[in-house]
């Protein structure tokens, strides 16, 4: 449940409230990576419960609609803020409005910025007197609410020092949905022969379903068990692991005509250790591994 909030948020950001049982609810508090985007939790049992009756239970939680949707705004800017999708202050939202990203602009309201155009278009500055005329913006935020809208986001106006720890303005950027929902192929090579048709076997894989590759090897320290001690360099290992692995992405890049996104890669230690770590993190569609028998 908590992973599939993920994809229901980014795609429909709305206040979220959470219902269930207070153990339910408990067990949820504890595991759940989405705290801060849940406005409240309604305990209660809703399992057969008729809609008529689940909005009569929600109703007096959303009583104070302005005070809900302020909280979810400011959910929205945290959970932006960690995907590093949020731009902060008047310099930094100009730039990204001006590049056509911004998909929801917060600002507070009667809030002004006087500026100057700077060396291009996607520079300003605080205006100072005495103000050129060739370069004078009598107000920036009018002209970054303007281009939000006219590249299809939206504009929220807040109470006065809603925004402060923000600089009075924020632009949250769009997310590629396209890229956020790709399935992830995770294929492990230690650069043998049957780890080669592995691989091609994963980006084969990754070129019908439109999938991003993601190539790991695991560079194991060899262990000498003679008399005499043998130095073995970590770096050397790790370099020459690193070589191999950019060679192989370049070859596969190649050979599927740079049609599929591409990631590598380079572990150190224990080859399952570093693979159980890498399928948490990443959370592939499937793991393709090849075997020498």
């Amino acid at each position: 449940m908590d992973n599939g909030l993920d994809i229901i948020l980014t795609a429909y950001p709305m206040p979220l409230f959470i219902m269930g049982v207070k153990r339910v609810l408990g067990h949820f508090k504890k595991l759940t990576k989405h705290a801060g985007a849940v406005i409240d939790y309604i305990p209660g049992h809703y399992d057969n419960m008729p809609l008529p009756e689940l909005k009569e239970s929600v109703e007096p939680f959303i009583k104070n609609w302005k005070k809900v949707k302020q909280q979810d705004l400011l959910n929205q800017l945290d959970n932006a803020a960690g995907k590093q999708k949020l731009a902060v202050g008047m310099k930094d939202v100009w730039r990204v409005a001006m590049g056509r990203k911004g998909r929801l602009l917060l600002v507070e309201k009667n809030y002004r910025y006087a500026a100057e155009h700077g060396s291009s278009d996607e520079i300003i500055y605080k205006a100072t007197e005495p103000y050129n005329k060739f370069s004078y913006i009598k107000d920036a935020v009018d002209d970054v609410i303007e281009k939000v809208l006219e590249n299809g986001g939206d504009v929220e106006f807040v109470d006065e020092g809603l925004l402060a720890g923000y600089h009075h303005i924020a632009l949250i950027q769009f997310i590629n949905l396209k890229t956020f929902f790709m399935k992830t192929i995770l294929v492990t090579t230690d650069f043998s022969a049957a780890a080669g048709n592995a691989v091609t076997y994963a980006a084969d894989l990754a070129l019908s379903i439109n999938a991003k590759l993601l190539i790991l090897s695991v560079a194991e320290l060899p262990v000498s068990y003679s008399d005499v001690p043998i130095v073995l360099g970590l770096e050397d290992v790790m370099r020459n692991t690193e070589n191999d692995i950019k060679k192989l992405k370049e070859d596969v890049q190649a050979k599927t005509n740079g049609k599929i996104e591409i990631e590598t890669e380079v572990g150190m230690g224990g080859f399952f250790h570093e693979l159980k770590e890498v399928c948490e993190r990443v959370k592939p569609y499937t793991v393709v591994m090849g075997s020498q028998g």
